[in-house]
């Protein structure tokens, strides 16, 4: 029976074998002679530690796959995973050494996607030639380290942060050295049109170095759950997950945001009466808004801290977006208390064309409990007339 797949020309099995984890591509060189080498000609290469059994071997792998590869050959993905649970100085050496090997053997100019990534206690110090790459529109980062050292010339990292092409954006756990480092890395990427940040750390931004910043003009969707991201970058945002702590609520000053249609905020322990100023400041700056979700990032407990007293008061004006743009508002963790409750029925009685709003309880409130405030809510008066109220 003939072989009728090794009969395909090569960039039609290149293509097949780049779907693959590197790995499980090499295998096929067992199949026939045919196959011997064409691993080593993929576009697109995923290194991952997952399918080894020892951290060696990960390593010796990755080795020979890239110094057996043809340097011509381009490369326009390149995903490199590192899961190893148990870590030391010298795999971090290792580790390193090779992912340096990795660059040094392929021409950056190619890329298009690269995405680097290990466990918490195993952190890649990015290569300088990470930022060559010019021709990037994917950059996904885990756990890794950007140090603001000098190379031979002089010149340190942050001196040549350029990624004219950058679209996507997404890292978790991304160490800086310094506030500077982080500006120009993120003023760098013009064109970003998603950005999620998880956790940066060693930064401290000072309040008056916001005015460094330039806001993403083409940003469509960003998830923020880190506080060192300026929120005047944010400006031009269609679509925004947001997660809220006491630093954050009583630094930024709110940008306007022009384009912004969906928002998602989480709260983690912050008082209620902090929160409910900055929501409202939100709506004011929010002419676009239509749909308006607070989440409970705590299942329900001490996701906004009550304070005794009723400090709230109907602001003199409408913000415009409850005037004729809102349409859907969800809000969990409600607790019934007098100044939310108060919040809740602002939204209600000023909205005009509000057609959803749902409100979750907090796990804690008993039966008796959330049937008086099911009660309360829909003795509520609506403005809009064809707004369904929904209780979980």
């Amino acid at each position: 029976m003939s072989d009728r797949i090794s009969d395909l020309p090569d960039p039609i099995l290149c293509q097949i074998l780049s779907s693959l984890p590197t790995k499980l591509a090499a295998t096929t060189t067992v199949l026939s002679h045919r196959w011997k080498s064409l691993h080593l000609q993929l576009s697109i290469l995923d290194f991952n530690d997952e399918t080894f059994q020892h951290f060696n071997s990960f390593i010796h792998f990755t080795s020979t796959v890239i110094s057996s590869r043809d340097i011509t050959v381009p490369v326009h993905s390149l995903t490199f995973k590192c899961s190893n649970k148990t870590s030391s100085s010298h795999q971090r050496l290792m580790l390193n050494e090779v992912l340096n090997s990795v660059f040094d053997r392929i021409r950056v100019e190619n890329l298009r996607s690269l995405e680097i990534a290990s466990n918490g206690n195993l952190i890649v110090q990015l290569p300088r030639r990470v930022l060559s790459c010019k021709n990037l529109q994917v950059l996904k980062l885990n756990n890794a380290i950007m140090e603001d050292s000098c190379n031979s010339s002089g010149l340190g990292f942050e001196s040549r942060f350029d990624f004219p092409l950058l679209k996507i954006l997404h890292w978790n756990g991304l160490k800086f050295l310094t506030a500077e480092f982080l500006v120009k890395f993120m003023s760098s990427c013009p064109v970003l049109e998603e950005l999620h940040a998880y956790g940066s750390s060693h930064v401290s931004l000072a309040h008056d170095s916001e005015e460094k910043f330039n806001p993403f003009p083409n940003l469509a969707t960003a998830t923020i759950f880190d506080h060192n991201v300026p929120i005047t970058l944010l400006s031009e945002v269609q679509s925004l997950h947001l997660k809220m702590n006491r630093r954050w609520i009583r630094c930024e000053q709110l940008p306007l945001f022009h384009q912004l249609t969906n928002i998602d905020i989480i709260f983690t322990y912050i008082l209620l009466k902090d929160a409910l100023k900055w929501l409202l400041e939100l709506l004011g700056n929010c002419p676009k808004l239509q749909n308006f979700k607070i989440q409970d990032s705590t299942d329900g407990y001490g996701y906004l801290i009550e304070v005794v007293g009723d400090y709230w008061i109907d602001p003199p004006t409408v913000p415009q977006c409850l005037s004729s743009q809102l349409k859907t508002f969800f809000l969990g963790g409600y607790k019934g208390n007098e100044n939310e409750f108060q919040f809740v029925r602002y939204i209600m009685q000023n909205s005009k064309v509000l057609q959803t709003m749902t409100i979750k309880s907090t796990l804690d409130a008993d039966i008796d409990r959330k049937h008086q405030m099911i009660r309360e809510l829909s003795s509520t008066t609506m403005t809009s007339t064809a707004c369904k109220l929904l209780f979980d």
